[in-house]
């Protein structure tokens, strides 16, 4: 663990997943914040406990090769207050969750998906929006 010298008062302290190179594992923290309070001539600690974790890379695109980048978000149904860019990296512990993508005027979102976050693994999606007006060629019978 690390010690560090403070003055007295209350901090927040973040934790967040740990990408060991080393040894080829995601870990993911028990929780991803704590707020210490620190006192003249006492010593206070917190600790976490890291899981297994995966990762998810998530690629935004649109069927008619527009730019979307900067309105396409997509998030987790364990997490849906953050909101995510095309190609960022998540981790979570492992398991499963729902994968979500944002609303982009004039476009369809990708329909919800099943994701599910292997140990020591980051697996890619990529969802693809399709353009209001966009055709759709086959055959129907």
């Amino acid at each position: 663990g690390a010690i560090a010298c403070v003055s007295a008062g209350t901090y927040d302290i973040a934790f967040s997943a740990w990408v060991d190179t080393d040894n080829n594992e995601i870990l993911y923290p028990s929780v991803t914040s704590d707020s210490v309070t620190a006192k003249v001539g006492e010593v206070t600690s917190t600790s976490v406990t890291y899981a297994p974790a995966g990762g998810l890379t998530v690629t935004l695109a649109a069927d008619d090769k527009s730019d979307i980048s900067a309105s396409a978000k997509w998030y987790l149904g364990s997490d849906p207050d953050t909101q995510h860019a095309s190609g960022e990296t998540v981790y979570a512990v492992v398991g499963a969750d729902t994968l979500y993508f944002g609303a982009v005027d004039g476009y369809d979102a990708p329909a919800a998906q099943n994701v599910t976050f292997a140990k020591d693994t980051v697996n890619a999606v990529t969802g693809t929006y399709v353009a209001h007006g966009s055709t759709i060629s086959g055959a129907i019978s």
